[in-house]
């Protein structure tokens, strides 16, 4: 699957909904500098961000690409990584904020 079709297939997904997260994703460090993500900076992220990274064949899920897409918005950087399982999800393997806003 190249990038476009990759990208088009995440956002179909992240629209309906369809994000699942694993237990690592849920739980992030912010002493480490990695601030978790609402469902919805993921969905946004998902929706509206670009792949960094990937997309390649994931090798625990047979039908799976992982990827990393990234955000950029004023003030702030979001980053997720995940497994685009065509028709069926996107599994949210992790994702994080790694530069807050000051304020």
């Amino acid at each position: 699957m190249n990038g476009i079709d990759a990208k088009r297939a995440v956002r179909k997904l992240a629209e309906a909904d369809q994000i699942a997260f694993t237990v690592h994703a849920k739980r992030r460090d912010p002493g480490r500098g990695k601030f978790p993500l609402t469902r919805e900076q993921v969905k946004n992220c998902l929706i509206h961000g670009v792949i960094t990274e990937g997309p390649a064949q994931d090798i625990k899920e047979p039908n799976g690409c992982k990827m990393r897409i990234t955000r950029l918005r004023d003030q702030e950087k979001h980053e997720v990584a995940c497994v685009l399982v065509v028709e069926k999800h996107v599994l949210i393997i992790t994702g994080y904020e790694y530069r807050r806003s000051r304020k």
